[in-house]
């Protein structure tokens, strides 16, 4: 996920063994945290293990906005009103 985009942008990108061990040490605890996901909803939900390719993917985009709260904090953080709350 992060050498194929770089490449693609002509970057030069170095990796050892330690990377890839990481690298693919994070891709296997991603899909298991998906499949158990999936196997917690039950059968009706089995076709979602068809995703499973994606899971990485939707990791990464879905991790995009904290890293933007990180790097750009919002100067205004507006919050509902709760119910019964006085």
């Amino acid at each position: 996920m992060v050498v194929i985009p770089l490449s693609a942008l002509g970057a030069s990108v170095g990796h050892s063994a330690a990377f890839l061990a990481a690298s693919v040490g994070l891709a296997l605890f991603t899909a298991f945290w998906f499949v158990r996901g999936v196997v917690y909803y039950g059968k009706g939900h089995r076709y979602l293990v068809l995703a499973l390719p994606l899971s990485p993917l939707v990791t990464v985009i879905h991790a995009t906005g904290t890293v933007g709260g990180i790097l750009d904090p919002p100067d205004r953080f507006r919050v509902t009103t709760k119910v019964g709350a006085e």
